[in-house]
């Protein structure tokens, strides 16, 4: 049995990384999801966090996925995302001033509204990429 999978990672700006991998690890709708060789079919949505994976050749890379969807087939996943950032590219800084932006705009927007609710999201994921940026950096730190 091969051990492989390949791997299509899409934003809505570019292709990411396309090539065999032997796992990848995503935060989907229901929780964290990692998936391996021989994983059964799945589609699923994809909540703002981390996503991970491991290149055959043994080299490991971190992303920031804004929220997206996932598909894996037999030896296939795509993951398709609105935003994908690389780790080494995550800035807590920019993340920080756009939830203050957003804190600003939502207080002139109807509770519920579409817009009221696009601002929420937005906050949340630049939560989320800031909690990977802090991780992140920590790890760089300690090498």
């Amino acid at each position: 049995m091969k051990n492989t999978l390949y791997l299509h990672v899409v934003d809505t700006h570019q292709q990411i990384f396309h090539g065999e991998i032997t796992d990848v690890t995503v935060s989907g709708a229901m929780g964290g999801l990692t998936i391996l060789a021989g994983h059964t079919q799945l589609l699923s949505t994809l909540k703002p966090g981390e996503m991970h994976y491991t290149a055959a050749d043994g080299t490991r890379e971190s992303l920031f996925v804004s929220g997206g969807i996932i598909e894996v087939q037999p030896s296939v996943v795509t993951i398709l995302a609105d935003r994908i950032i690389r780790s080494s590219k995550l800035d807590a800084k920019a993340a920080k001033e756009s939830i203050k932006r957003a804190k600003q705009k939502i207080k002139a927007v109807k509770i519920g509204s579409e817009a009221y609710q696009d601002l929420v999201r937005e906050m949340q994921i630049m939560t989320e990429l800031i909690k990977l940026a802090r991780t992140t950096n920590r790890l760089r730190i300690r090498r």
